[in-house]
C-alpha cells in the first residue's frame, strides 16, 4: 500500500500527467540503489516520503529499505540481507554497524 503522501504524486497521473511529491529529508541518509555514497533520506513507511513520484499510477522509493530497519539490525546484532546495501567496492554489505 502506498504512502499517505503518494497521494499528491498520483493526482496528475490519474490525469495522464507525470507526478512528483517532494518534502524535506532527515539525516538518515543512505545510498541509493547500487550506490556505494550515502546521499537519499529512506522513505519508512511510518514516516513521510521524501520522494515520491508517479507516471501511469507507477510509483517508486529512493532506497531499497528503511533506515531504521538498518538501526534495528544494528541493535539486534543481526546481519542484513544480501541486497539492501553494498560497500563502497561495490560488495554485499550485510554487517548493519558498518552501514550505520
Amino acid at each position: 500500500m502506498p504512502g499517505r503522501r503518494s497521494f499528491y504524486a498520483r493526482m496528475p497521473a490519474a490525469q495522464d500527467m507525470i507526478g512528483l511529491y517532494f518534502c524535506v529529508g532527515n539525516t538518515n541518509l543512505v545510498p541509493p540503489w547500487g550506490g556505494t555514497e550515502v546521499l537519499l533520506s529512506t522513505i519508512p513507511s511510518r514516516s513521510p516520503p521524501r520522494v515520491a513520484a508517479s507516471v501511469d499510477r507507477f510509483g517508486y522509493g529512493t532506497t531499497n529499505t528503511a533506515f531504521g530497519k538498518i538501526r534495528l539490525k544494528a541493535q539486534r546484532n543481526e546481519p542484513m540481507p544480501e541486497g539492501w546495501m553494498i560497500d563502497r567496492q561495490g560488495q554485499p554489505l550485510t554487517d548493519p554497524k558498518r552501514a550505520t
